[in-house]
Order: structure tokens, then sequence, then C-alpha cells
């Protein structure tokens, strides 16, 4: 059914920002590296993928894209591809005396 937000759970957590005047306050924040996002404007609905901390002043990542399930896809397709960089967080490094010594 078209106009139905995809599952996002799996790879994505929902988070509400302040008000913003052109930004909507819900920001779908990529689990692996938050610093990753989906976003949509009001003025247009339209979804774009962001890099940045702060959520206000993040940068646009490609053009706006129509549904949010589009800006997921090409979030985690360009992740697939190398396109956009993920960082690792130090906790999912393993120590080095936890690697395999086999």
């Amino acid at each position: 059914m078209s106009g139905q937000i995809p599952k996002y759970g799996e790879s994505f957590r929902l988070e509400s920002t302040p008000y913003h005047p052109e930004l909507a306050n819900r920001v779908y924040a990529l689990k692996r590296d938050p610093v990753l996002f989906i976003r949509s404007d009001k003025p247009s609905k339209k979804w774009q993928v962001y890099r940045g901390a702060d959520r206000d002043t993040a940068v646009a990542m490609g053009t706006p894209l129509p549904t949010f399930g589009l800006a997921m896809l090409r979030l985690l397709d360009g992740i697939d591809r190398g396109f956009y960089a993920v960082r690792t967080a130090p906790s999912d490094r393993p120590e080095p005396d936890q690697e395999d010594q086999s």
C-alpha cells in the first residue's frame, strides 16, 4: 500500500528534535552510525539523507527523494556500495587480545 512508512527499526531509530521552521522534528538515525540520518523538510515533504552530529546544521547528501522508503534504500545501498562511510563505534571494535588467535 502506498503512503505507509516502511519498517525502519532494524537499521534506524526514531529521534525527536526541537522545533525547526523548515525541517520535520522526526529524525531517523542510522543505528550503526547516528551521524547519518534521514529527515524530511516541511515545505516540499521530501526526504533527504544528512550527515552531521547537530541535527539542525547537518549537511544534506544527494538529492531529495519523494518517500522515506526511497531515502532509506539510498542510505543503506550507499553504505553497501561504499558511497557513505560508516564509522565503527569503539565498543564495536574487538580488542587486540579478543581477536581470533587461531
